[in-house]
């Protein structure tokens, strides 16, 4: 049987307890090919969210993915995190090794940006966090919608 060709994505997270989980199905699944997190201010503050994230791809021995830092704050409204559900560091009690490196220079916005109009129709966006990175993108570069 010949398995259909992976779906390139770029998952926009907000690393807590289930975007992580998200993240190693994502890593798991021969369906899709994981080629960056984008990281966005949510479940906890953007600083410790790149720490998730490079925790989860370090645990899940994938740190050649980048990983691009986002927005610290909500366009909108107050920033709220969600200690009370996922903890101080966003992960619970799980226990994540120091990282292993910073995250990429490249904005996540500008990453968003330029990975998807570098190759129309062959990047998908899974937002699975706050919708701030995405937004700021669209208001900067309105083609990224159709590409």
């Amino acid at each position: 049987m010949q398995l259909a060709p992976s779906k390139r994505i770029i998952i926009d997270t907000d690393p807590g307890i289930d975007d992580a989980l998200a993240i190693v199905l994502a890593l798991a699944s021969p369906e899709v090919q994981l080629e960056a997190l984008t990281v966005v201010h949510g479940n906890c503050p953007l600083d410790r969210a790149l720490v998730n994230a490079i925790g989860i791809l370090d645990v899940a021995k994938a740190a050649h993915i980048p990983v691009a830092a986002g927005a610290t704050l909500p366009l909108i409204r107050p920033p709220y995190t969600a200690e009370d559900v996922h903890g101080y560091t966003g992960m619970g009690h799980a226990k994540l090794p120091p990282a292993s490196r910073l995250a990429d220079r490249q904005h996540a916005v500008d990453m968003l940006i330029e990975r998807i109009l570098a190759e129309p129709g062959e990047i998908t966006v899974m937002a699975i966090g706050p919708l701030t990175n995405l937004a700021m993108a669209i208001r900067r570069e309105p083609k990224i919608v159709a590409a």
